[in-house]
This record gives structure tokens, C-alpha cells and sequence, in this order.
């Protein structure tokens, strides 16, 4: 478990914005490049907005692998790519993120189970090399961010704590995928919680009382960019039985304003990032 702080200047009823971007899982063959697309450009263009990684960077079902199939392939990929899918993944996923693969917008990245399995396997270590390479904070499978704003010009300073775990279970029902965000936010000291790996977006609101009153902690399940079961393409989560997950895209945007106009207290919400909106 890692531990990371991150300051961040900011001025008055200025909105910080956060974006968790979790299983990715570029090139698989139901992987939605337009979405990836649409989120990384808003990240780069917007002001105040910054983003972290979850894990789960590239699909990596290479030819050793027993679920591999070169017929259901992501159709951007050549006959050559083939022999070292993971190399070609990781350079797609750096070329796509690129605008914002950098200290000034990424707080870190994490890793996930498709990575360690390739850690494993003997092919490095996915996240912390990209870390290493682009100068970036490693994350871990889980931890804490702290995330100290310091006003503009002043010593006076507000926190804001998220842990974050990739994931350990992917309930089918929404009424199970909500029970584990509860369990996380209950367990864990902070004002957010957000994890991955269930591939499905949920959230939660849990009001606990301290001795001055009540207070604010929410639970995120973060989405994903594949579908996982599309049109004209076989894919082993159809197999399964799994439905398609256009509405379970992407991920969500949280707003949090350290230092509100009116001397009011530090707040936070979180938005579906639906760019159709924003």
C-alpha cells in the first residue's frame, strides 16, 4: 500500500477537478478508442484538472496465453504487432495519453491485475517502468492520496484524502458491486474511495457522524473503456454471458472547491463524465 501527498496551489472558489481512469485495456477488440479519446482531450484542455491512473493500462492476452486469439484482435492491429502485443499496447496506450502523460496533469499511476500478471510473466513492471519513463508518482495496487490545497499567497492550506484500490471481485448485480463500495468506504479513513476491476460505474454517499457533525464520504466505482461484449466481434466475456456495457463507459469527474467565495467549508461532487454534457 502506498502512500502519496500532492500539493496543489490554488485561489479562491477556484474548481479542482479529478478524473480516476481505470481499465482502459487498450487494444482489446471492444476497446472504445473515441471515448479514451474524448476524456484524454478534455483533461489536457481544461484548467484545474487533473487525473490518475487505476490500473489495467492494455488487455496483454499475448499468443502464449490460452484466451489468445488472433481473429479477435483490435482491428487497428498488423500481423507484426503480434509477436509482442504487450510491447504494442503499452506504446498505444503512451501515444494516446500522451497529451496528458506528464507531472503537470497525472498524479500517479497505479497498477492492476492484467499488469502484476505480466510482471509475473517476466515482461518488467508495467506501471512503474511507464512511471520511471515519464516521470510520474507510482501508485501501487492501492493507497492514499492526500491532496493538500494551499490558497494562493496565503499559509492557510485544506486536505482532501482518496484511497484508492484497483480491485479484488466484480459482482454481477449492481446490489453486490454497491455492498463492496460500502465495505471500502466504511473501512478506510478519507473523503472519497474509488476502485476498478468490475468494469461497471456505481457510487454511493455515506453520511457517518464526528464530533462536529456530519460529514461527507463517498464510494466510486470507476467504469471502464471496453465494452467487453460488442457487435460482429467474439470476445470471451460473451461467452460468459456478460452484457454489452455502453452505459458503464468511461468514468467519473469530481469537483471539489478547497476555498469557497463565501469563507464556507471545503466541498466536493461527483459527475458522470459524459462529454455529450460537459
Amino acid at each position: 500500500m502506498k502512500r502519496t501527498v500532492v500539493d496543489i496551489s490554488t485561489k479562491s472558489n477556484d474548481v479542482i477537478n479529478i478524473v480516476p481512469i481505470f481499465d482502459t485495456h487498450i487494444l482489446h477488440p471492444t476497446f472504445d478508442k473515441e471515448t479514451y479519446t474524448q476524456v484524454v482531450s478534455f483533461i489536457r484542455r481544461t484548467p484545474n484538472t487533473y487525473w490518475f491512473g487505476g490500473g489495467d493500462y492494455g488487455e496483454y492476452i499475448n499468443f502464449k496465453d490460452k484466451r489468445f486469439d488472433p481473429t479477435h484482435c483490435y482491428p487497428d492491429l498488423k500481423v507484426r504487432d503480434l509477436g509482442d502485443i504487450v510491447k504494442k499496447e503499452i506504446e498505444v496506450f503512451e501515444q494516446m495519453t500522451a497529451p496528458i502523460l506528464n507531472p503537470r496533469k497525472c498524479l500517479g499511476l497505479g497498477t492492476g491485475n492484467h499488469d502484476n500478471k505480466l510482471n509475473k510473466d517476466g515482461f518488467g513492471h508495467i506501471a512503474q517502468n511507464l512511471c520511471d519513463k515519464h516521470d510520474l508518482r507510482y501508485l501501487g495496487y492501492s493507497g492514499f492520496i492526500k491532496l493538500l490545497f494551499r490558497k494562493f499567497r496565503s499559509s492557510t492550506f485544506r486536505k482532501f484524502e482518496i484511497f484508492y484500490h484497483h480491485g479484488w471481485s466484480a459482482p454481477r448485480t449492481p446490489g453486490g458491486r454497491v455492498n463492496n463500495l460500502d465495505k471500502m468506504v466504511k473501512s478506510h479513513d478519507c473523503d472519497l474511495s474509488v476502485t476498478g476491476h468490475a468494469h461497471s460505474k456505481e457510487s454511493l454517499i455515506v453520511d457517518y457522524q464526528t464530533f462536529g457533525g456530519p460529514k461527507k464520504k463517498v464510494g466510486l466505482l470507476c467504469g471502464a473503456f471496453k465494452k467487453g461484449v460488442d457487435w460482429d466481434v467474439e470476445t470471451w466475456e460473451e461467452s460468459r454471458g456478460y452484457d454489452q456495457n455502453k452505459y458503464n463507459l468511461g468514468t467519473w469527474l469530481i469537483q471539489l472547491r478547497p476555498f469557497p467565495a463565501d469563507g464556507g467549508k471545503f466541498d466536493f461532487r461527483y459527475l458522470d463524465l459524459d462529454l455529450k454534457w460537459l
